[in-house]
């Protein structure tokens, strides 16, 4: 190759990568975040493969915990909580509002170099440095891999900076008047959907910030924490994870209810019962602000926080029911002709009730202090991340895919890639939370024999489901190969008239 050709396929990456319309910037992200999916999904096939026998033979306990704080801190802090906004908000946000772009592109820029640099950080440091204390990261590490550990911390604070930006840049698209050519109430309800899960993040990021600056250097920790609480420390730490983390989690929700909003309204979402739909989404992200103290019946001394967690909890059950139920409806009534959305939306329908009364039990103060520390509450996480979040987002990017690519996806892979994940999530999860209800513990690869048959099904659902996202994120990659005979329309995004 002559020096000329390479000079050349530089200038043309460097001007891809310097690029701030959204638009290259969504296609970053989805890059960058299929890539840390990827290594995620390796991780967890090594957990399921682990967890198919009942002895360690594969892991050792050392090695398990390594393989668990990787595929816990990669799946939830690199893929499902930047996942919408970072992919759907770039791509299809700015035109659902009129505008574009987003605002402060160049800060929406940033946040992708920012995210870039994080994830790389925060894998290269767990897998070198070794840290294998969960995805909570409430013990400290050895003093000799403590340089591992600062690493670990700086990437993630990267990559919470880079959801900062992000988030601030795509808000700023919604509600500055100088971007959108249309009235708030004229936005449709995916638009607000996304807002709501994008305000969650945003108001939630001093604690997020606050909890990882306390793991960085003593003095700072020192600094940082309040005297009154410095002689239960560990029980604030853990306070405070859970006070950024449910709501970050659960504010992946919100962007998948705004998903099924538009795939099963469409052009005609007026339709839809937009008041009771905005009133239940902004009590849904009220609730999950304060709900975190649920997760702390085991955990701390203070029955009040726990108490009051589990009530906020078992509260955010009444509006995210009463979404649910009007969106049957809807969808019973007026079903999409896109087959592969309606065995997305089957699979949540599916899903929800799994995770309902998941839910209740793990909010129940009786049945949670003695399912928080089983299978019960994995089954739980998984049936929202996976279930809701993951297929809400694979129903997005195939409804709004021809507004974003020339080809089309093929209808037949779509279906079966979407079959097997809501498959494998079932066949995976479901004998966990059966064992999880029996007691038997989770975090661990050396287990009573008599529950070796519900791992070795659920590390089949497993091998299914990885297989099936992974396949799904090829097919997306390879453009659906040559063009489908099935054409949806381009025309996806609800009607808004202009303000002017």
């Amino acid at each position: 190759m002559k020096v000329t050709d390479i000079l050349d396929r530089l200038a043309r990456w460097t001007k891809l990568i310097i690029k701030t319309d959204s638009s290259s910037i969504g296609r970053q992200y989805a890059a960058a975040i299929a890539l840390v999916a990827v290594f995620g999904l390796a991780a967890a096939a090594s957990i399921l493969l682990e967890l198919a026998t009942a002895r360690p033979d594969i892991l050792e306990s050392s090695r398990f915990g390594v393989v668990l704080t990787v595929h816990g801190i990669t799946m939830v802090f690199l893929v499902l909580i930047p996942l919408f906004p970072a992919v759907l908000g770039n791509l299809i946000l700015p035109r659902a509002v009129g505008a574009p772009n987003t605002a402060l592109p160049r800060l929406n820029l940033l946040g992708w170099y920012l995210f870039a640099a994080g994830a790389l950080t925060v894998i290269l440091a767990i897998e070198i440095g070794g840290y294998d204390g969960g995805w909570k990261m409430l013990l400290l590490p050895e003093y000799a891999a403590r340089n591992g550990f600062v690493a670990l911390v700086v990437g993630l604070l990267a990559v919470t900076l880079a959801n900062c930006c992000l988030n601030l840049a795509l808000v700023g698209t919604i509600f500055s008047r100088r971007h959108r050519s249309v009235t708030l109430l004229q936005l449709p309800l995916f638009v607000w959907f996304f807002a709501l899960g994008m305000l969650l993040q945003l108001v939630v990021l001093p604690a997020r910030v606050w909890y990882l600056l306390l793991h960085i250097d003593s003095r700072i920790t020192d600094s940082l924490t309040p005297s009154s609480v410095a002689h239960v420390f560990l029980e604030f730490k853990q306070q405070l994870f859970w006070l950024y983390v449910n709501p970050a989690v659960l504010s992946v929700m919100l962007p998948a209810v705004g998903v099924a909003c538009a795939v099963i309204g469409g052009k005609q979402e007026r339709r839809l019962p937009r008041q009771s739909l905005l009133i239940s989404g902004l009590a849904l992200s009220q609730l999950t602000l304060v709900s975190w103290g649920q997760h702390l019946l085991t955990a701390i001394d203070s029955e009040f926080v726990a108490v009051m967690g589990s009530m906020f909890g078992l509260l955010t059950l009444i509006p995210g029911t009463i979404i649910f139920g009007l969106l049957l409806r809807a969808w019973l009534q007026n079903r999409p002709s896109h087959g592969s959305i309606n065995i997305a939306l089957l699979g949540q329908v599916l899903t929800f009730g799994v995770l309902a009364i998941s839910g209740i039990a793990l909010a129940t103060p009786s049945l949670g202090v003695h399912l928080h520390n089983t299978y019960v509450t994995v089954g739980h996480l998984h049936f929202g991340a996976v279930g809701i979040g993951m297929i809400g987002f694979v129903a997005g990017v195939m409804y709004w895919w021809p507004q974003v690519s020339t080809r089309n996806l093929s209808m037949l892979w779509n279906r079966m890639w979407l079959s097997g994940m809501i498959s494998g999530l079932l066949i995976t999860f479901v004998p966990l939370l059966i064992i999880g209800l029996g007691g038997a513990p989770r975090g661990y690869n050396d287990y009573a024999r008599g529950t070796q048959g519900a791992h070795l099904v659920a590390a089949i659902g497993g091998t299914v489901l990885i297989v099936s996202l992974i396949g799904w994120m090829v097919h997306c990659w390879q453009g659906g190969g040559k063009r489908s005979h099935t054409v949806i329309s381009r025309d996806t995004i609800p009607e808004t008239r202009s303000s002017t």
